[in-house]
């Protein structure tokens, strides 16, 4: 039941609402056309736009190939802040003026031959703009619009023009920059290095220091050293040689010496001899077997062979004799060189311990100060080396074309916007008029008003029914005037009797009892 009685409310509700557009369709009808005829004569009115778009290709500025690079990278990281700071650096004032100033803008857009303020201009061009990016890419889309498509499409160009000129302005005047300060460090660096070497040759004619190669690089006193140890180490090798020799000699016997004579030394005699004796043994050993001992060729073999090996023994004897005098030789020169080194190492401790401490502490200052200025010259060739490789941070894709088909008014969107704006306002104006409006419309604002029943409902804007005659269309509604009140008789003691029209009511009603007869050509509501 409450559902039924909730359903009903609300469709009465939907009716009363469409009964107020039904009856103010003339209003609402009256507003949605003037805002449609509005709408309509204002994009007509209004000029076209034209629109041409550039799209670029931005990247951070590098050099196209870095001849210093480890390793070339060919891909770089996406960085959305350097997009969104070019975004803002396109729509600058200094770009936007020198496009002004390339295309004489001012004069372009002045009237009756006046140049325009460059704030004002500025301010047109500003409006014209609208820069975006493509998705996940690094393509930037400059739009311009304007009411003419070849300035659009020069603007846009050289819009992107601009832009790119100014990077690489931006991008070689920060090198010229950088490497002008490198000059200048190089040059105070240069000065440096100057009185450095001044100060090193200073102190070293003042402590008297004798030094050979660049700035004191050797020492002549380590030369010394070196040579002394040098001479030390070759006198030892031979002393330890001739050593080893004359300990092998000693400990062999005459005979034994005599067979092993030619595995110990490489004497030429020693050597002749003992292949001749091998050649006598050789005849002897023949000649015993042919001749026996006692032949003669056979004695002269054999005091052959005693004269070579005493020759041989005598050799020997004085070639240990000779060894003996080389190892003393040696052994002698040994420790002379070994006590010189040891003097001069000590003398070179000694003066290098105060004498020598501030010529190296020059030195070592020097290298500094020369390590910082190579530094500096290198990395000042780098620069210059790298700013003439060529580089382009901004590229053009698409160059901005005039497009004759305009974009602004779109007439088509204005019209329909217009009908449902004029649509909506023409209900509102008549929902608020239904507001303001205090008359009595229905039979029911009449019962719950005046709290008396209805008895008949009488058409307005018609012709007397005298007029019409009983024929009428409308002497229906009277009879049934006349018959609620012949049977509301006896309840009609007192009160009101609303009339909508007086005169074929007045025709029409019988005799009654009716104390009060009021009769109204409109009844307002009671407040």
């Amino acid at each position: 039941m409450n559902n039924e009685t909730a359903q009903q409310s609300s469709t009465l509700h939907f009716l009363d609402y469409w009964r107020v557009i039904r009856s103010r369709k003339e209003i609402v009808l009256a507003v949605a056309i003037l805002v449609v005829l509005t709408g309509t004569v204002y994009t007509l009115m209004l000029p076209s736009i034209y629109a041409s778009s550039v799209r670029i290709s931005v990247s951070e500025d590098a050099p196209e190939i870095n001849p210093f690079a480890v390793q070339q990278s060919y891909y770089s990281s996406y960085n959305p802040y350097f997009l969104r700071t070019q975004f803002e650096i396109l729509t600058s004032k200094p770009i936007l003026y020198e496009v002004i100033n390339r295309l004489n803008l001012q004069e372009e857009w002045g009237n009756d031959g006046e140049k325009l303020s460059r704030d004002v201009a500025h301010k047109i061009l500003a409006n014209s703009i609208d820069v975006f990016q493509q998705r996940d890419t690094t393509l930037i889309v400059i739009n311009v619009r304007r009411d003419d498509p070849e300035e659009a499409a020069d603007i846009a160009n050289e819009l992107a023009e601009v832009y790119r000129d100014s990077r690489l302005d931006l991008a070689i005047k920060t090198a010229r920059g950088a490497i002008d300060k490198i000059d200048e460090a190089l040059k105070e660096q240069a000065r440096r290095v100057e009185a450095v070497e001044e100060k090193v040759q200073q102190i070293r004619e003042s402590l008297d220091i004798a030094v050979v190669g660049a700035e004191g690089s050797i020492d002549v006193e380590d030369i010394r050293m070196q040579q002394l140890e040098g001479d030390r180490l070759v006198a030892q090798e031979q002393m330890l040689e001739k050593k080893g020799l004359l300990d092998i000699l000693d400990n062999l016997k005459d005979d034994d010496l005599m067979k092993r004579a030619a595995r110990i030394t490489f004497d030429q005699f020693v050597m002749t001899t003992i292949q001749q004796l091998q050649d006598i043994d050789v005849q002897l050993s023949s000649l015993d077997a042919d001749y026996g001992e006692n032949h003669p060729e056979v004695k002269k073999y054999r005091l052959q062979k005693a004269r070579l090996e005493e020759s041989l023994k005598t050799h020997l004897s004085n070639l240990r004799l000779s060894l003996e005098t080389e190892y003393l030789i040696a052994r002698n020169k040994f420790e002379s060189l070994d006590k010189a080194l040891a003097s001069v190492r000590t003398e070179t401790i000694e003066s290098q311990g105060a004498k020598y401490r501030p010529f190296r502490n020059a030195l070592a200052d020097l290298e500094t100060e020369r390590f910082i200025y190579n530094q500096l010259k290198a990395k000042h060739r780098q620069e210059i080396i790298t700013l003439e490789v060529p580089r382009n941070p901004v590229e053009i894709i698409d160059v901005a074309e005039p497009n004759r088909r305009q974009v602004s008014p779109n007439l088509f969107m204005n019209v329909l916007l217009s009908i449902f704006v004029g649509l909506g306002a023409g209900v509102g104006l008549a929902y608020f008029i239904e507001y303001l409006d205090t008359s009595i419309k229905t039979a029911d604002d009449v019962e719950r008003i005046l709290g008396l029943p209805v008895l008949g409902l009488i058409p307005q804007k018609v012709r007397p029914l005298i007029e019409e005659g009983p024929d009428s269309e409308h002497a229906e509604s009277y009879r049934v005037l006349r018959t609620n009140l012949a049977f509301s008789e006896g309840d009609l003691t007192g009160g009101h009797l609303p009339f909508f029209q007086v005169e074929p009511v007045r025709v029409s009603l019988p005799p009654v009892s009716i104390l009060h007869l009021c009769v109204h050509s409109k009844v307002k509501k009671f407040s």
